[in-house]
């Protein structure tokens, strides 16, 4: 398969994570409440799924370590997404839609996701799934620090949040201002950070290697060509 046919297949499934295909109305806008119900509702029940897993299988089956840490990685990856909708909606309703819950967030995030989740099948089955280690303890507390730390600088950034980047003032708000206080008095960009070190600690979680080699090299691209 050629990369100009994958990256066709990638766009098309992008687009459909944005709801481009329906014909549907109650779905075309992403303000309506029958997107941010759908997706609430498959998130939802996807984050009890997971949550769930690990109890309906004894500790003793030989795929239960395997079972165990994937079922952990997407309570963490549910709860980011649902979590982004809920206190966006909580916070800054005016500007809430079914694209807080970043589900259709680019295709560079798509990737990584398949690609981490592919990675981790295949190494677990081919070689097992890798023994626990202090790095993944390591990876547990960033995640739990990266999400405290993203939710709240949405809570205290408020209605002045916005998960485009904006670069002229929104006339529509004119309360608009630099934050200052709370977590925005300790680190400049709180959101930022919380989510790159969240996004970091699933990886050092669940021992995804060439995932996370590969957003070296890309932080790493990234800083030197700022």
């Amino acid at each position: 398969m050629s990369v100009s046919t994958l990256r066709a297949h990638l766009t098309k499934f992008q687009s459909f994570l944005s709801f481009e295909p329906t014909s549907n109305l109650a779905f075309l806008s992403p303000t309506s409440p029958a997107r941010s119900g759908f997706l609430g509702l498959l998130l939802g029940s996807l984050l009890t799924f997971h949550t769930l897993l690990p109890f309906l299988f004894p500790s003793s089956h030989i795929y239960y370590p395997l079972i165990l840490k994937w079922s952990l990685y997407m309570f963490f990856l549910l709860l980011f997404h649902i979590l982004e909708y809920v206190v966006t909606a909580l916070y800054n309703g005016r500007v809430v839609s079914s694209t807080s819950f970043l589900i259709d967030h680019s295709e560079s995030y798509t990737i990584a996701a398949l690609v981490s989740w592919t990675e981790y099948w295949l190494t677990s089955l081919l070689f097992g799934p890798s023994p626990l280690s202090p790095l993944n303890t390591l990876g547990l507390l960033l995640c739990l620090l990266g999400q405290s730390l993203r939710s709240a600088a949405l809570y205290t950034c408020a209605d002045n949040f916005n998960h485009i980047i904006q670069d002229t003032k929104n006339n529509a708000n004119p309360k608009q201002r630099l934050v200052r206080e709370g977590v925005y008095g300790v680190l400049r960009h709180p959101s930022y950070t919380g989510w790159f070190y969240w996004s970091i600690g699933t990886q050092v979680r669940f021992n995804f290697q060439f995932n996370l080699q590969s957003s070296n090299v890309l932080v790493r691209a990234n800083l030197f060509l700022t």
